[in-house]
This record gives C-alpha cells, sequence and structure tokens, in this order.
C-alpha cells in the first residue's frame, strides 16, 4: 500500500496536543531515555505531519516531502524489529513499536478517509485485510509467550497479546466504517488509550479511545470505553474442548485461521461465537460513548 490517495475535500483536524506541563515533561523524560519510545514517537509525528498533507488545499509537494519522512522512519524502525525482541527487556515498548510501525500507513490516512462519508473508496483501501497485521504480531508474542519461563515477562506478553487480539477482532470484518489503530505514545502513556476506533456517528466521523485489558479490570479513558477478557472471549474454561489447558484459545485460533490451516468443528465454533459476541458489544459501546469528531 501506497501513500498516494485521493485527497478528500475537507481539513481533518489535527491530533490534540495536551497542556499539561508536567504530563509532558513527564512523556518527554520517558521518550528521552528509551530508544524504543523514541521511535515510536518519531513515526507518531511522521504521521501527524500527514495528516495535514491529504487535502486538496495542500502543496503535492510537501505531501511528497513529508510521504518520505514517514518512509525513512519506518525503513530505520524495521531495523530495530529485525533484531530478536527477547533481547529487550521492556517486550510491551518492542509491541507498541512494532504496531505503531505496522499501521502507520493506515494512521497517516485515517483521518482523511473519515472526513467524510465519501470517502468509502479510502476507507475499503484501508480495511481490507487489515486484521491479517496484528494477527501476526499474535503469532509472535504467542510463541514468545509459550517459550518464556519469566513470571513477569510471560504477564507482559498477556497484555501484547489482548492488544492485538481486540485490533484482530475490531477489525476482523473488513467493516470500511469502523477501523481500529492502536495509540500513540502519547495516547498510551498520558490518556489511557491503547487503541482509537474511527467510526461514524450521526454521518459524521469520530474516533473513540479505548483501553485494553487482559483481565476483568475496567479503566476507561475519557469519552471511551474499556475492552477486557469479558468481551474479548475466554482464554481457558469457555472451550475445554479445544485444550483446557492452553491459554488464549482465541488468540491461537486466529493464528491457525490466517496461516491458512482449516479449522475443525469446535475452532469455527469458538471463532464464530467470540466475534459475534465482540461485534454486538462492540456496537453498542461505540454508540454510547461520546468520543471526539474526526
Amino acid at each position: 500500500m501506497t501513500l498516494e490517495y485521493r485527497n478528500p475535500a475537507s481539513i481533518p483536524a489535527t491530533e490534540v496536543h495536551l497542556n499539561d506541563e508536567r504530563s509532558m515533561a513527564y512523556l518527554s523524560r520517558k521518550i528521552a531515555k528509551n530508544a524504543l519510545l523514541r521511535s515510536t514517537s518519531q513515526i507518531d509525528s511522521a504521521v501527524s505531519r500527514l495528516h495535514a498533507t491529504f487535502p486538496i488545499e495542500a502543496d503535492a509537494d510537501q505531501f511528497a516531502s513529508d510521504s518520505l519522512v514517514l518512509r525513512a522512519q519506518l525503513d530505520q524502525v524495521e531495523a530495530q524489529l529485525d533484531t530478536k525482541p527477547k533481547m529487550f527487556i521492556n517486550i510491551t515498548d518492542y509491541f507498541r513499536l512494532a504496531s505503531v510501525h505496522d499501521f502507520a500507513v493506515e494512521a497517516a490516512a485515517i483521518e482523511a478517509a473519515f472526513s467524510s462519508t465519501r470517502e468509502i473508496e479510502l476507507r475499503e483501501t484501508l480495511s481490507n485485510g487489515i486484521a491479517g497485521k496484528s494477527v501476526a504480531r499474535v503469532e509472535q508474542a504467542l510463541h514468545l509467550y509459550d517459550n518464556s519461563l519469566n513470571p513477569f515477562r510471560k504477564a507482559n506478553l498477556r497484555g501484547v497479546i489482548a492488544e492485538q487480539l481486540a485490533l484482530t477482532l475490531s477489525n476482523f470484518s473488513d467493516d470500511p466504517n469502523i477501523i481500529a489503530l492502536p495509540g500513540t505514545v502519547r495516547n498510551d502513556l498520558l490518556e489511557k488509550t491503547d487503541m482509537r476506533i474511527y467510526h461514524f456517528k450521526n454521518e459524521e466521523g469520530h474516533v473513540t479511545p479505548v483501553q485494553i485489558k487482559s483481565g476483568k479490570a475496567r479503566d476507561s479513558p475519557s469519552n471511551g470505553f474499556t475492552i477486557n477478557k469479558d468481551m474479548m472471549g475466554y482464554y481457558t474454561d469457555q472451550f475445554p474442548e479445544l485444550d483446557p489447558k492452553q491459554d488464549f484459545q482465541l488468540a491461537r485460533t486466529f493464528v491457525k485461521l490466517m496461516s491458512g490451516e482449516g479449522l475443525n468443528e469446535s475452532e469455527n465454533t469458538l471463532l464464530e461465537t467470540s466475534v459475534s459476541h465482540f461485534e454486538t458489544e462492540l456496537h453498542i459501546r461505540l454508540a454510547y460513548s461520546a468520543g471526539k469528531k474526526v
């Protein structure tokens, strides 16, 4: 996928920055001390610049220049991600960077895509097969989880798998009018937002912040909601016919599906039941959450 999309008719809103100086100072210190967070923040900044480049009024040369900046950032990050994740102390930061990298092109175009209901072609391009990106990270995280004996690392990986599973479930239907993307570093560290869901409400584009929890906790961001274990499906005891001793049954079923393997009857039941339950809950929560206009 390239960045040369059709321009929308109106200028989308730019990212809103927090004004709390102490919060910003805290964020700056966190980023300065952590190479993975720095890289993630650099992608976020490159994406944010492109939000103002998509409109017709924008300078085509500036669009090309900003696109090259993002491409350079992504190329640099790919070298970082080639390092085996087990070499990093903070596995959460590794997967945060990986996810922001994976969805950078979609993030650059998302505000233009939801600036008008007429931008259906662009939204269809962005939504097509998007769930496969998070499933690939689910598979990577599951491999690390299964081969780790460190309880602290396994706990962090549970959170990673939950976040990638939530992205997968939110994007699984390829619905061009509901697209989920990972949060930015700012979203995550200051706004309790792991994921952003773009959708329409009263014919206007909205983005709703979401906090993701691997357990049953609820810690919703402002104007958003929480996705937890109850909403995503149980990992062990709900479908004991699969393997009652194995964690993350639903996540493993998605990996098997995306790898091209056929699913047996129990796995199909798990997938259909869980996806139906999740999508019903998702539509309800989006309807009742304020979000904010794009």
